[in-house]
């Protein structure tokens, strides 16, 4: 079917996040295009555009929610809860405007191996906590998109997604603690240039390393970190006379 703009303006009005932010307005607005054609721009949930500021383990993770929505955005087997700031975050938060998640992920049990995993026809994914001795232990996730659906579902999959994260935690003495955090996802959509097809592409990875320990009646928490953000978009070609 040919592009119908009227039409996917009205869908991305309907988008969860999209009508609040006035990114349709935005989209209208653009020169050049009577009617705006929305598919002239990319929109990533999660981007520096809504404002948002997500920390996993106390570092920035700068697009954490895929545009699919076909699975969480974290496995939730491997998080400890979160605290969302929707004004008047203290002031160790910097970067969000809108508001803050701040994510924490937990301690493996060190009693047994654990595992869990699912399949369906889009996705498949694998969560795991393994104790590494009395006083260390590991959880870890991963996920990923697949093609198995392509022949019952009737079409090849435009969107990719898969991540992978890792948490590993120790205890050396009672009041002292470890944990060191490592988180990588990629995330892609094809784009349907003619002649040619091509993606968008955005990736994310994160480390942080945090130390939390009591020194008489004050706690101690230290934690040092790295993150990173990449994406591709590639331009449509120019159409030869």
């Amino acid at each position: 079917l040919p592009p119908n703009p009227s039409l996917e303006i009205e869908l991305l009005d309907s988008s969860p996040g999209i009508s609040q932010m006035g990114l349709v307005d935005a989209v209208q607005a653009l020169p050049g295009n009577d009617p705006s054609d929305p598919s002239d721009v990319l929109f990533m949930r999660g981007s520096t555009t809504d404002l948002k500021l997500v920390l996993l383990d106390g570092v920035p993770v700068f697009t954490p929610f895929h545009v699919g929505g076909i699975m969480r955005s974290f496995e939730p087997t491997v998080l400890a809860g979160a605290k969302l700031h929707l004004g008047g975050a203290p002031a160790r938060y910097d970067g969000g405007l809108t508001h803050i998640l701040d994510l924490r992920t937990r301690s493996a049990r060190r009693d047994r191996v654990r595992a869990s995993g699912s399949l369906d026809l889009l996705a498949a994914s694998l969560a795991a906590e393994v104790p590494l001795g009395s006083r260390m232990g590991m959880v870890g996730s991963a996920r990923s998109l697949h093609d198995l659906g392509e022949v019952p579902l009737g079409g090849e999959r435009p969107y990719g997604y898969r991540d992978i994260l890792i948490s590993l935690d120790s205890d050396p003495s009672p009041s002292h603690r470890v944990r060191a955090t490592g988180f990588w996802n990629a995330e892609s959509i094809r784009l349907d240039f003619d002649p040619v097809s091509s993606d968008a592409a955005w990736s994310n990875r994160a480390a942080s390393l945090r130390y939390t320990g009591s020194l008489g009646a004050t706690l101690l928490e230290v934690t040092a970190g790295a993150s990173s953000y990449q994406a591709e978009l590639p331009l449509q070609p120019t159409e030869r006379p």
